[in-house]
């Protein structure tokens, strides 16, 4: 709750529905302009009232540096496993070996609904307690349905939600 209340505080909703709506739901876009950092954006963006959406949906992921979900707004027809791990190709995973790089994909979930997601993710880390401290390692990947930017032109990647029930038995990156 205390980082919900910091992200609205410093993105008030009327002013941030508004921009986010303008620019296309652009997280770059809005981090540049509220002068944030990506994950705080991705955090607000799937916190916003349905009102605010404009028919746009949106949900959240957020890991840590051993990729156990912390965090988890759900989207319709991709909800992340309540246990266990997640599709290793998702861009969350992914972004955890690539600090401070933000990811962009067009995910296409395997399962029955066939629905094109556009994917942002970004790993963070964080120093909690001064030099010579460990570093903290988080991932956030907002999840966006129905927007003008989810039709990128980017081909999808498929994914699934967990390798126990994925359909996709030839994937790379299988464990079960």
């Amino acid at each position: 709750m205390a980082r919900y209340r910091a992200d609205a505080l410093v993105m008030p909703l009327a002013e941030f529905g508004a921009v986010a709506r303008e620019t296309g739901w652009d997280p770059a876009a809005l981090a540049a302009r509220f002068e944030v950092a990506l994950p705080a954006v991705f955090r607000r963006i799937a916190t916003l009232p349905e009102r605010e959406m404009a028919g746009v949906r949106a949900g959240i992921v957020i890991c840590d540096g051993a990729g156990a979900v912390t965090f988890c707004k759900p989207l319709d027809g991709f909800a992340p496993p309540r246990h266990g791990a997640g599709c290793p190709l998702w861009p969350l995973y992914q972004a955890l070996g690539r600090p401070m790089a933000p990811l962009r994909a067009v995910l296409l979930p395997a399962g029955r609904v066939q629905q094109r997601l556009l994917a942002y993710a970004v790993s963070e880390a964080h120093q909690a307690e001064g030099f010579g401290s460990a570093l903290v390692h988080e991932s956030s990947m907002l999840l966006l349905s129905g927007g003008p930017s989810a039709v990128g032109a980017d081909p999808p990647q498929s994914v699934g939600m967990t390798c126990r029930i994925c359909p996709r038995a030839d994937c790379p990156a299988r464990r079960e």
